[in-house]
């Protein structure tokens, strides 16, 4: 966590229910917008992990919550002086300012994305002091879709363009990066103010009896059906799975849209449709997870380290 950008529980939820169900058009478009975020996200941290040569702290998808006020960050860099604080966007397309708004060609206006920067700078600035913090903060806005073009944009606005990207992070690497025990300290400290679940994330709505049950392939999204005693075939796309990768990826899925739901064999057993006999669930179960309860009460709790994909 925090290493590397991570999809937010909304946005794997989403990902799960389209497998599962027809997403409604409010639900397409969001996770539409939430795969090009984290597809920018993910852009820049490769571009970082790439191209920088010294070794700041990097922090990804923080949520704070500073005198009452959330801010959400989507990179952070400590330095031996300084932050590099960065906002992420990965809009598509035509856009350009004018008077301070933002405009897409089609006259269609979007939220000034320097003003949230802006803001979130001015509640990281305030922490820092809160906390006797000695760290400078300097703030970006980084656009990574390279096919993003801004017009009529002032020459000393915060933002770095696709074209301009590794560039910046040539710059970067000329800042000084000593870092120390009380950055480290820092570190520490923001991941413990992090917020678990935050108001900037959607509310989806889903119902259990309306989703389609059975295995799901982790290639084509697919339906699987039994191949063999310890293996499962994908119908679509003929993707091969061991047995076990496959029971434990859908129920991560379970366990995502139903984190209150208990993981028993006969709630597997119904989630996958029951394809797989309760024998081999049951197995599979106790490698994977801890078993607690006895009898007709016992119930399983993932473990960290399960197959994936």
């Amino acid at each position: 966590m925090f290493t590397e950008p991570l999809k937010s529980k909304p946005h794997k939820q989403l990902e799960i229910l389209k497998k599962r169900t027809v997403l409604s058009v409010e639900q397409q478009k969001l996770l539409d917008r939430m795969d090009s975020g984290y597809s920018g996200e993910f852009h820049l941290s490769k571009q970082l992990q790439i191209g920088l040569q010294c070794n700041p702290i990097k922090i990804y998808n923080l949520h704070l919550k500073i005198s009452d006020s959330e801010c959400q960050i989507d990179c952070l860099l400590i330095f031996q002086n300084e932050c590099i604080l960065i906002e992420i966007k990965n809009y598509q397309g035509d856009f350009f300012i004018q008077n301070d708004d933002w405009y897409m060609l089609s006259k269609e206006g979007i939220n000034n994305p320097l003003y949230q920067l802006q803001r979130t700078e001015l509640l990281l600035k305030r922490f820092f002091k809160q906390e006797q913090i000695p760290l400078n903060v300097r703030s970006f806005v980084v656009f990574t879709h390279p096919e993003f073009q801004l017009y009529q944009a002032p020459l000393n606005i915060p933002v770095i363009f696709p074209t301009q990207l590794r560039r910046f992070i040539r710059k970067l690497q000329n800042i000084p990066c000593h870092l120390h025990k009380q950055h480290h300290d820092t570190e520490i400290l923001l991941k413990s103010q992090h917020l678990q679940s935050s108001t900037y994330e959607s509310t989806i709505l889903y119902d259990y009896d309306q989703l389609k049950k059975g295995v799901t392939c982790g290639k084509c999204h697919g339906f699987m059906e039994t191949s063999g005693r310890n293996y499962i075939c994908c119908t679509e796309c003929q993707n091969t799975d061991p047995l076990d990768i496959a029971v434990m990826r859908n129920i991560r899925d379970f366990h995502t849209l139903f984190p209150n739901r208990r993981i028993t064999v006969q709630a597997t057993a119904e989630w996958t449709g029951h394809l797989i006999s309760k024998h081999n669930i049951r197995k599979i179960l106790s490698i994977y997870c801890s078993p607690t309860g006895r009898g007709r009460n016992t119930h399983y709790i993932l473990n960290q380290n399960i197959p994936g994909p």
